[in-house]
């Protein structure tokens, strides 16, 4: 008999060498693929995002909006692929976030921006300066924050200990940006005596004028003396007090005035403008400063956190002194391997919780048989993530978790057909395989193909949800299709080798027959036991189908109720928490701090809690994203979907993150010293 695509499938490879070599080789694919792939908490979403800072000196937030923002809206949202456009006025300063439709190719979109910004330069109002443009992805967001605490060092010494230790961070392979919030950094500053400004007669604005030329350093030319020609260079940068101190402002009657004449110029701690504090349950502060570490896109968020902390283990031993405690408050590298070695430990114990049924049903043979499909599927499936560029996080997991019992039942199908067909024993072994094979191939393709059909669909779904669910979709169909294939390749060269020794072990003719009937296997007789009473009586069969529908509408009444809670993934167990306090404009730093210290003393009497890190004037929220210098108090915000008339924008932007209060000002005239 000629057969079926699936029968002529099924004996090519039934006596092949490769089949062996080809399960080997998508075994050994998969453990590379387990040893290369990154991992990590959330699928990789795409959603183009830049922020403009538009700086307007002296405007009012009502001009800045009719002058600035309102026709910058218009221009953008005229940029193909644009959905988003949100505005915030400022006095003297405006602020427009862009957001591009999901799935938008990063760099295409940043370059569509810049070109038409650039384009309508002309139609900014006059005294608009050049914006600033800041790209916004979901790999700014830290995913690894380590602190620096003691009693005995001064914030500002534990600032200056901290900038050290990021200079050791930042050479650490994948790393992508690491920041330090707490204390204050070194600055030279000056501050002007008013008498003696009156006494000489000068202005404020001419000695930062004069300052700003003095720290300039540029090539003033080059000439010859010697044979050699001579690079001639005017001016170093300022680099400590004293040189601030000697800068010339004027000449009067022959003398020099010079800074120190006018001014006190202090080398030391910037001026108080955040505070950052750690507490455990003994309730005492302790100054702190935090260092915060982002990777750069596509980078294994085990592996780099486990080489931070490592580095910081190398740094604790060689440049920071016993007096300061170290301390790791977040790895999301760590917490991501958790989930992962979680959802793998689940996806085993599905694995052994099938096999255990097919070996109570079919024998350990054939259990054996069943099980080898389910790892060579998912090295295959695991191998096409990676080509496509996927990570291993909770979704891809859950994908194969969810496709476990699908993709296992063509090969129970298969190998269930052949146990009966050698146990049958009315030809030879080898046609008998090719007989059984070539019997379910048709209904087997077509039933994978119609799962296929059921989840495809979900690979089309628009907005945020589409790209961060697409890994269930493709992953099911790819899984389905690699079952396939081993079904109809290695499972019947499996099952000829394991299962006809269970059945007389001859490939000879296979004897006169008879030796398999039906009704007299065990599974057919419990079947038949429980199903007779319901089909003799058709109120006993109806009733049953009641039954089932009453089971099924009161399954759906409960999402309707509230019974059930309604969530696509798992609740993400966290062992942190963020509270931010949000005060009115205008409070005092101290005054904020004083209300956080409240709020973390009353943490630390909850059992649960081991210790707090409390951060006033950059809240939590500031670690996670580099956000403008603090605005002043807010205008008109508004945001509105590309398109849309003005006034219908039902989405605005969050305000600016302005941390748990207000900053006091810095003097004006810094320097980080060069």
């Amino acid at each position: 008999m000629k057969g079926n695509l699936a029968g002529r499938l099924a004996s090519a490879f039934l006596d092949s060498k490769l089949t062996p070599l080809l399960m080997a080789a998508a075994l050994g694919v998969g453990v590379w693929t387990l040893a290369t792939m990154a991992s990590e908490e959330e699928p990789q979403i795409i959603v183009p995002l830049a922020d403009l800072y538009l700086p307007l000196p002296g405007a009012q937030p009502e001009e800045v909006e009719n002058r600035l923002l309102i026709p910058l809206e218009t221009v953008l949202q005229g940029v193909e692929g644009v959905e988003y456009v949100y505005s915030h006025a400022e006095p003297g300063f405006g602020l427009v976030t862009v957001r591009y439709e999901v799935g938008r190719d990063m760099e295409e979109s940043l370059v569509r921006l810049y070109s038409t910004l650039m384009k309508h330069m002309d139609r900014m109002p006059a005294g608009f300066m050049a914006p600033l443009v800041k790209t916004v992805t979901i790999d700014d967001v830290p995913f690894f924050t380590a602190t620096l605490r003691s009693g005995e060092l001064s914030p500002d010494e534990l600032r200056s200990l901290a900038d050290e230790v990021r200079v050791s961070l930042e050479s650490v392979p994948e790393v992508r940006n690491v920041e330090v919030t707490g204390g204050e950094p070194r600055e030279i500053r000056v501050e002007l005596l008013p008498d003696r400004l009156a006494e000489y007669g000068v202005d404020p604005a001419w000695v930062a004028e004069r300052l700003a030329s003095a720290n300039v350093r540029s090539d003033a030319g080059e000439f010859t003396r010697g044979g050699e020609v001579v690079k001639v260079v005017a001016g170093p940068f300022l680099e400590s007090a004293d040189d601030v101190r000697r800068v010339v402002l004027d000449v009067r009657d022959g003398a020099l005035v010079q800074v120190e004449d006018l001014a006190r110029v202090v080398d030391g701690p910037g001026e108080i403008t955040q505070y950052a504090f750690h507490t455990d349950a003994a309730g005492g502060w302790t100054p702190m400063v935090a260092i915060a570490v982002s990777k750069r896109p596509g980078a294994d968020a085990t592996a780099v956190g486990r080489a931070l902390e490592a580095r910081l283990h190398e740094v604790e031993e060689t440049l920071i002194p016993g007096n300061v405690t170290t301390q790791v408050v977040r790895n999301y590298g760590e917490t991501a391997r958790e989930k992962v070695v979680t959802l793998q430990e689940h996806l085993l114990m599905a694995i052994l919780a099938v096999g255990l049924v097919v070996a109570l049903t079919m024998g350990w043979r054939a259990a054996v048989v069943v099980m080898m499909a389910v790892p060579v599927t998912f090295a295959l499936t695991l191998f096409v993530y990676q080509i496509f560029g996927y990570t291993l996080n909770r979704v891809t997991l859950f994908a194969l978790i969810f496709v476990t019992g699908i993709v296992i039942d063509d090969s129970i199908i298969v190998a269930e057909n052949m146990e009966r067909h050698f146990a049958m024993r009315d030809r030879p072994l080898r046609a008998a395989a090719r007989a059984a094979v070539d019997e379910v191939g048709n209904p087997t393709i077509l039933a994978t193909l119609t799962v296929i059909a059921a989840v495809l669909p979900m690979l089309f779904v628009g907005g945020l949800m589409g790209p961060y669910m697409s890994p269930m979709p493709i992953g099911a169909t790819v899984a389905m299709l690699f079952s396939l294939g081993v079904a109809l390749i290695i499972t019947p060269w499996l099952a000829f080798k394991l299962l006809k020794g269970a059945h007389g072990g001859s490939e000879g003719h296979g004897g006169e027959g008879g030796g398999y009937v039906l009704e007299d296997t065990r599974i057919y007789t419990i079947y038949r036991r429980f199903m007779e009473p319901l089909l003799d009586k058709p109120i006993r069969l109806w009733g049953s189908m009641a039954v089932v529908v009453l089971l099924l509408l009161g399954a759906g009444s409960m999402f309707l109720t509230r019974t059930v809670s309604m969530k696509m993934l798992p609740f993400d167990d966290k062992n942190e928490i963020q509270v931010i306090l949000d005060l009115p404009e205008g409070t005092p730093l101290e005054t904020t701090l004083a209300v956080a210290q409240d709020v973390g003393r009353a943490a630390t009497t909850l059992p649960e809690v081991a210790d707090v890190q409390l951060y006033a004037e950059r809240g939590a929220l500031q670690l996670q994203r580099d956000d403008p210098p603090l605005l002043p108090a807010p205008g008109e915000h508004r945001g509105r979907r590309a398109g849309e008339p003005r006034g219908q924008g039902g989405a605005e932007r969050p305000e600016p993150r302005r941390g748990a209060g207000a900053a006091a000002p810095r003097t004006a005239g810094t320097w980080e010293p060069g």
